[in-house]
């Protein structure tokens, strides 16, 4: 977790609303909720402050069985509580050496161009949705910091570059695409660790056009387990932008281990830079209370 983190705020309740919780804003933060409970017929809220001219990402995992229940669905809400997007499923799920479906997981890219509380509404695609599932979320300012950087000559598996990230954490990267480029990370695992990552495009301020991101998990030899290519639903100021071109992707290990991230472009021509976000959570997930622990975050839950 980003040490600047001063907080991300999970609310539970009913959808007749729920409370929510003002956190300061810093030059980029990566936070993953490993655990997260939702009741059928309720939401939950994940509240943060984005400034003007900031980018934000959320995805969810599905973890009750893994990556199959519950089904959500994410919503970007302003500071006035208006909806501005929403997304059912998204993204490309694997465990093991094989992917696996249907895909029931959520996520959305958010461009602010007015400071303020947004929230995140994870909600159920019916009301008998219910059952627990992971968050990660990305906030950051252009050509501010990250957690790490795409280092070229990462082009192969056997030049991997090792992303140094912990089960419990999630990070912030910023890379580059060149024609016919490969970016491949290293992630060292252990067996049932869950990863949850997701790319945006840093065409511009709110404009998720390009670069177009194809997301991969590859095995030792280079040969593709899973790939994504566009998933997930985009949003500028009070409105829905076409076309997504971001990737999203889900993977549990069955063995502990290197695995390896590809980033690529769509195809052999398209070029340009793209943020990378990354989670890890272990299986089992920690407790509750282990959340509790965690720097700068609190969960309050509302119930019937």
């Amino acid at each position: 977790m980003n040490k600047a983190l001063v907080g991300f705020v999970a609310l539970q309740g009913l959808l007749a609303g729920a409370a929510s919780a003002q956190i300061a804003t810093v030059t980029h933060e990566a936070v993953v909720l490993c655990r997260n409970e939702l009741v059928a017929g309720g939401f939950v809220n994940h509240v943060v402050t984005i400034g003007a001219g900031d980018y934000a990402g959320f995805m969810t995992t599905p973890k009750d069985p893994m990556f199959t229940s519950p089904d959500t669905i994410v919503e970007v809400r302003s500071p006035a509580d208006a909806l501005i997007i929403s997304n059912d499923d998204a993204g490309t799920d694997g465990i093991g050496g094989a992917g696996v479906g249907p895909t029931r997981g959520s996520m959305v890219r958010y461009g602010a161009r007015t400071a303020g509380d947004y929230t995140f509404r994870v909600r159920g695609f019916s009301g008998s949705d219910a059952g627990i599932y992971g968050a990660t979320y990305v906030r950051f300012t252009p050509g501010g910091s990250s957690d790490f950087l795409d280092e070229e000559g990462n082009d192969t598996p056997g030049t991997a570059q090792a992303m140094d990230i912990n089960a419990g954490e999630a990070k912030l990267g910023f890379g580059s695409i060149g024609a016919g480029d490969l970016d491949y990370f290293a992630i060292t695992v252990n067996a049932g660790d869950v990863i949850s990552a997701f790319t945006i495009p840093l065409n511009g301020v709110g404009d998720f056009s390009a670069v177009d991101t194809r997301l991969d998990i590859r095995d030792a030899a280079g040969a593709v387990i899973i790939t994504n290519d566009d998933a997930g639903t985009d949003g500028v100021d009070d409105a829905e932008v076409d076309p997504v071109r971001g990737s999203t992707i889900r993977y549990q290990a069955t063995s502990s281990g290197t695995v390896y991230m590809a980033v690529r472009g769509f195809s052999g021509t398209d070029t340009g830079d793209y943020a990378l976000t990354v989670s890890i959570c272990p299986i089992p997930a920690p407790s509750a209370a282990a959340l509790l622990a965690m720097g700068g975050l609190a969960i309050t839950r509302r119930r019937r």
